[in-house]
Parts: C-alpha cells; sequence; structure tokens
C-alpha cells in the first residue's frame, strides 16, 4: 500500500506548504500526494523514482510531481531538497500550464531526466527564496502575510519557467555539468558497484561517450577514478583506525583482500600493512 503524504496543515486552500528536507532527513521512501510537488534539488545527488522510472536527482533538478503520482528516492543519502506542495489550480492561476507539466512529466520519464534544470545562478536565487518561505512557514505554521508569502512563490515560477524556457535536462555539448555530477556521483557511492551503463544512463550519454569525456576531463575513466576513490579513502582508515586490512578491505568496497592489496600496493608503492607501520 502506498503512504499517502500529501500535507495536512495548508497555509490556504490552494497553498499546502513548503519544506526544507536537509541531507539525511527521511523523505525518501515510496509515496503519494492528492497535489501538486515541486521538488527542487539543491545539494547532493540520489536516484528519484516517478511512477516507476528512475531518474537521475542533483543540484539543480527540479521535478514536477503530480497528484496520483507514486514516487520515492534512493541512494539518497547526501540528497539535499526544498519541497513545494500546492493545488493545480494554484498553478493556473499563477498562469502555469499544467496540462504542459504533465506533458514534460511524460517527456522528462522517457529520458529519464528531471522536469528542468537550474543553472547555478538559477539555483542560487532559487535556494534563497525556498530558505525565506520554509522559514516563514515552519515558524508561523501558518502564515497571516500570505500575500508575501505568494509574492515570493511568484518569483520561484519565475526562476523556473526560465529554466523550461531554455529547454531539456540534457546539458549542452560542451557542459561540463554531467561529467562533474558523475564523478560526484562516484564520490559519494564509491563502495558500490557503479556499471558504467548505469552512470551513462544517469546523463543520457552512450558508454563510449561517457568514458571519453569523463577521461577528458579528469585523465582517467569513470571506473579508473572510482577505484583512485577507494584506495584513497582505504588509506584514510589505515591511518585514522585500527581496522583490519580486510574490514577496511570491504568497507571500501573491494570484493577480495588479495585484489584490494594488489591494488594498494600499485598505487602506494607498499602493502596496506607496510603503510599503516610507516605511518
Amino acid at each position: 500500500m502506498v503512504e499517502n503524504l500529501t500535507p495536512g496543515i495548508k497555509l490556504d486552500e490552494t497553498f499546502y506548504d513548503v519544506r526544507h528536507h536537509p541531507a539525511g532527513s527521511t523523505f525518501c521512501r515510496r509515496h503519494s500526494h492528492d497535489c501538486v510537488e515541486i521538488v527542487f534539488i539543491v545539494g547532493g545527488s540520489g536516484e528519484h523514482s516517478i511512477n516507476g522510472t528512475r531518474m537521475f536527482a542533483y543540484p539543480g533538478s527540479v521535478f514536477f510531481v503530480m497528484p496520483g503520482d507514486v514516487h520515492e528516492f534512493s541512494a539518497c543519502g547526501t540528497l539535499e531538497q526544498f519541497t513545494v506542495s500546492c493545488a493545480p489550480e494554484l498553478l493556473l492561476f499563477f498562469g502555469v500550464d499544467v496540462s504542459r507539466l504533465r506533458v514534460l512529466n511524460h517527456l522528462s520519464m522517457q529520458k529519464q531526466s528531471s522536469g528542468c534544470r537550474l543553472n547555478s545562478r538559477d539555483l542560487y536565487d532559487a535556494r534563497k527564496i525556498l530558505a525565506e518561505m520554509s522559514g516563514e512557514f515552519s515558524r508561523a505554521g501558518a502564515l497571516s502575510d500570505k500575500l508575501k508569502f505568494h509574492s515570493l512563490f511568484t518569483l520561484l515560477l519565475a526562476i523556473v519557467a526560465q529554466a523550461m524556457e531554455r529547454g531539456s535536462d540534457v546539458p549542452e555539448k560542451n557542459d561540463p555539468v554531467c561529467e562533474i555530477q558523475i564523478e560526484r556521483f562516484i564520490r559519494e557511492h564509491f563502495q558500490q558497484n557503479l556499471p558504467l551503463k548505469k552512470l551513462a544512463a544517469l546523463c543520457h550519454y552512450s558508454v563510449s561517450q561517457l568514458v571519453r569525456r569523463f577521461r577528458r576531463r579528469y585523465g582517467v575513466t569513470p571506473i579508473a577514478r572510482q577505484l583512485e576513490i577507494r584506495l584513497d579513502h582505504a588509506a584514510q582508515l589505515l591511518q585514522s583506525t585500527e581496522l583490519t586490512v580486510s574490514e577496511i578491505a570491504y568497507r571500501c568496497g573491494f570484493s577480495t583482500c588479495t585484489y584490494f592489496s594488489r591494488r594498494f600496493r600499485l598505487r602506494y608503492g607498499v602493502s596496506p600493512t607496510r603503510f599503516r607501520l610507516r605511518e
């Protein structure tokens, strides 16, 4: 059974609420709403699923969750977001074509991307507005100055509308944002098995495109970068903990201690045990 998390406290009959979900929050579980929820990703990375379709979520991603949609987050330990909930009628009042949002959602699910992507400047402005809205709402429960609140919402919708006019969530040809986000995703999930096909799908690349573009920016392939991150983290654990070499190997995502020791020696010139004694 899908849990319904429609907000119980409302500003009025059309505006429900705005909430800040910091990294580590418990908002990830599968649920639905009776209202429109606009999700703004402002930090971290993870995966967002709407009606079973998984999409990469990273700073600047904006998702439109329509009434009755079932959505959830996974791999979201670092994810930070704001959510704005309202009735479809409120969007119509502000001139937003709700039917267009439904079409946009359908297209987004087909290409497995967010509804739109805010650039760095828009994200900065949107985050300031969202923080102000969330702070006032959480303090008052329901605001007496509704005009101010709706004015902030108007500014927020204007930022989103501009992003939608610029086009889809797929980056421009020379925009390095995907490579940067992929590298961040690898750093945040380096212990996991990350097939190239999955990483490529997050930015709508073929595997060969991903490897070529990633190597151009970072000098190594995504898999090689993951190995570097695993080994560097292992070196930190050898220096700062009393965990055994085997425990460190498994914590860093290596399937066997033998393979870990061999790769560690290639990177640092000594075995993990000698490295610990040297430090």
